[in-house]
């Protein structure tokens, strides 16, 4: 038996209707004041009906306009929270305690939706921001802040002071034109101009613009790398086996928003080419390993850019991205649950560093959550990160560190975050050193670009396997001690395993490889079903591979030509078969590889063109689903839309539903094709069976629903944007046999709606059992 799914009205304990969401907000008011959150004295107010806590305007920066405002919520569900962090810029979360950012438009979403909050001061206010890095003679002042000025000129000094170990590399223009601004990045090594076998390690701070300490904890570590070289051994050694990239201010419209000669006024986001607030957060602008290159539905910034390239033209070994308004090292995964392959070597290196400030800061510092380190995503969640960006996309090592609970504090205490982080920063750097590393080439001692991996523990999902450089061989494997199997893989190479290789605690097993050329060769084959009858048209692909797929003949024969002897992930495709991939070895004495796909029987299909397919639409308000003409149906021109033109309504509870239906006892599979355009994380839509009568139950897809949770459904489904027209496919094995009912649900809220949810091409399938 199951729980009815019916959200909203019908008690699924959704706060997306009127009722329960103007309780909650009763509750979260009252919860408020007996906390004390209320601010100054009149800054807040009930509305008429008495259902909603909002602040009045903030206090705005002086000479300027409308900026970003700092919010705090109660917001005691997880789900909830998740929610609000796909419409607000959350900033900390403490138990049910959410601190956020918010434009003005996101601000009027809150109070649509009724959601209740409480306007703070913005942190980027700093009256204590005194200015001025150069005392007299050009002595360094560190309890100042640097002008944007005086910025450049230190970098500039440094480069020109160290010309032997340093080099000043301009990433690009900021976005604000009628100030321009510079992204500068200081390379910190012994041959500066020379591409060596040694790690890359990057060091970025204060891509949110109001979190200074960083900034100013940079410019200091630089020129304590420089002026330590030569006469401090442990500064010397990082200098001559690292390669030191530091980008000390990410975000420079962002830190000089008010003015070029003063940190007070900082805000957070990206700035307009005007110099006005964009409302863009820079750490929820990357492309994401779930949600795709636009997850916050922005176009990449120019900051952005130049980051995106800047990764792409280097093999970061590893990196640390600092913040502030809070004091804790996150490390991976921030948007999604679920631990990194790495995760046990990502705990030591955060608790190295945690425990390390713990030793040199004052009591209390670096001590939140698990004693000052935690999961990003037992945190809170945020899509679109440069953390998992990195980690992810180009396969590096990067934690975030948040380095202060002030955000932008008064510059006297400045000196207090060095002396805490001082050694923790050198320490960080010298985890490059560690784990296995060494060359990969050919017989002629060519760099290859191969791929590392540790077998039995990396997982190709995850991109945790490790990329040798291109350009000189060189790879870096972090890893805790231990005895490990590495696998080397370059395209045209044999690929090459090691096993039993032994990683200590102290410097990094040396271990170079060197990859024979592969044989080239022809393959041939042929795929037939599970009768022995051959299959044409079946899709022959290898993974991974650059070679575009091939198509079997009429016979179901296929020929690879000239491909090099390898281990190879065949994928074999076709409607009316289940999809296969198989590893399979290939070699001069195995040419030849035959594949069998099992046929899938549909007992149930419908294009929707004649008809509508047997499904049944039910909910309010009238008319619900419909089934007609739509603007680019998946095939023909008919298919179900929430909305068969314009946008679907506001406060809608919807259902399709087909059968009853008698599932075969072979292994059957729900298969559509839909594409969806909802108000993300507000409204949406999911499946759900029901055995004869009994209520029905949640269907999960193979691939998970991109959203946990989805307001005014009151739980997971499918809501923002598929991008086109998409293949959702559900396993039915557990209720082969029985007599059903399928169900697609769709739920909006009380506030903006769009185009909705398309279904289309409807398949129920069944095969026979292994």
């Amino acid at each position: 038996m199951c729980d009815p799914l019916v959200p909203g009205r019908e008690g699924a304990g959704d706060i997306g209707r009127s009722g329960p969401r103007a309780r909650w907000g009763l509750w979260l008011c009252a919860s408020l004041l007996a906390a004390g959150c209320w601010g100054e004295p009149g800054e807040l107010g009930l509305d008429e009906a008495g259902l909603r806590l909002s602040g009045a305007p903030q206090r705005a920066y002086p000479g300027l306009a409308e900026t970003e405002s700092y919010i705090l919520l109660q917001v005691p569900e997880r789900g909830r929270r998740d929610v609000l962090g796909r419409v607000l810029s959350i900033d900390r979360v403490d138990g049910a305690r959410v601190w956020a950012y918010a434009s003005p438009a996101e601000l009027k979403r809150l109070e649509s939706k009724g959601i209740p909050y409480v306007r703070l001061a913005h942190p980027g206010i700093n009256p204590g921001a005194r200015m001025g890095l150069y005392g007299r003679g050009g002595r360094l002042l560190w309890d100042r802040y640097p002008t944007y000025a005086e910025y450049g000129q230190f970098l500039q000094q440094l480069a020109d002071d160290y010309p032997d170990l340093c080099r000043l590399v301009d990433l690009g223009q900021s976005t604000n034109q009628s100030r321009p601004h510079t992204i500068w990045a200081l390379k910190i090594t012994d041959n500066p101009d020379a591409d060596e076998d040694e790690p890359e390690v990057f060091y970025t701070a204060t891509m949110h613009g109001d979190e200074t300490v960083g900034y100013v904890l940079m410019l200091r570590l630089a020129d304590e790398l420089l002026a330590g070289y030569g006469t401090d051994a442990e500064l010397t050694a990082l200098v001559d086996e690292l390669e030191i990239w530091i980008n000390p201010l990410a975000n420079p419209d962002g830190t000089y928003f008010s003015s070029d000669s003063t940190v007070n006024g900082a805000i957070r986001s990206f700035t307009t080419s005007t110099g006005r607030d964009a409302w863009v957060d820079p750490n929820r602008n990357f492309p994401d390993p779930l949600y795709g290159d636009h997850p916050d539905g922005e176009s990449w910034w120019t900051e952005t850019q130049h980051m995106m390239a800047f990764a792409a033209e280097h093999g970061f070994a590893l990196s640390a991205n600092f913040h502030g308004g809070s004091e804790v090292v996150n490390y991976p995964w921030d948007h999604k649950p679920g631990a990194h392959p790495d995760e046990d070597w990502f705990i030591q290196l955060s608790r190295a560093y945690a425990d390390r400030c713990h030793v040199d800061g004052p009591a209390g510092y670096m001590r939140e959550l698990d004693d000052g380190i935690t999961n990003g995503y037992d945190w809170y969640m945020i899509d679109g990160g440069r953390q998992d960006y990195t980690t992810y996309f180009h396969r590096g090592r990067e934690v975030t560190i948040e380095l202060s609970m002030t955000k932008n504090p008064a510059a006297s205490t400045l000196e207090t975050y060095w002396t805490a982080n001082r050694k923790a920063l050198i320490d960080y750097l010298g985890w490059a050193l560690g784990g296995v590393r060494g060359l990969v080439t050919d017989p002629q001692g060519a760099a290859l670009h191969a791929t590392v991996t540790v077998v039995g523990h990396d997982a190709s999902a995850e991109r945790s396997e490790v990329q040798s450089d291109p350009a000189v061989g060189d790879y870096h494997r972090l890893l805790l001690p231990g005895s490990y199997d590495l696998r080397f893989a370059a395209d045209g190479y044999v690929s090459q395993e090691v096993g039993g290789v032994v990683v200590g605690s102290g410097p990094a097993t040396r271990l170079d490889v060197v990859l024979q050329p592969a044989s080239r060769l022809d393959l041939r084959g042929q795929v037939t079903d599970d009768r022995g009858l051959p299959v044409p048209a079946v899709a022959v692909e290898l993974v991974g591979s650059a070679r575009p797929a091939l198509a079997t003949s009429r016979s179901g024969t296929f020929v690879l030509r000239d491909i090099p002897a390898d281990l190879y992930t065949f994928r074999l495709s076709r409607a009316g078969f289940e999809t296969a991939e198989l590893a399979r070895s290939v070699g001069p004495e195995s040419s030849r590889q035959d594949f069998v796909l099992r046929r899938v029987h549909a007992f149930y299909e419908t294009d929707l063109e004649s008809d509508d397919g047997g499904l049944g639409a039910s909910g309010s308000p009238s008319p619900g689903w419909q089934w007609g003409a739509v603007n680019g149906a998946h095939s023909g021109s008919r298919a179900w839309a929430t909305a068969l033109a314009g946008d679907y309504p506001d406060d809608a509870l919807w259902r399709l539903t087909l059968g009853p239906i008698v599932l075969p006892s072979v292994i059957p599979e729900l298969v559509f094709w839909q594409r969806y355009e909802i108000e993300s994380g507000w409204d949406g839509g999911n499946l759900s069976i029901a055995v004869d009568e009994e209520p029905f139950c949640l269907l999960e897809p193979e691939q998970g629903y991109p959203h946990d949770a989805i307001d005014a459904l009151g739980g997971p489904g499918y809501s923002g944007t598929s991008d086109g027209w998409v293949q959702a496919r559900f396993d039915l094995s557990a209720y082969a046999g029985k007599r059903v009912r399928l169900r697609w649900t769709f739920a909006s809220d009380v506030s903006e709606t769009g185009p909705g949810w398309f279904v289309d091409d409807i398949q129920l399938t069944g095969r026979k059992r292994p």
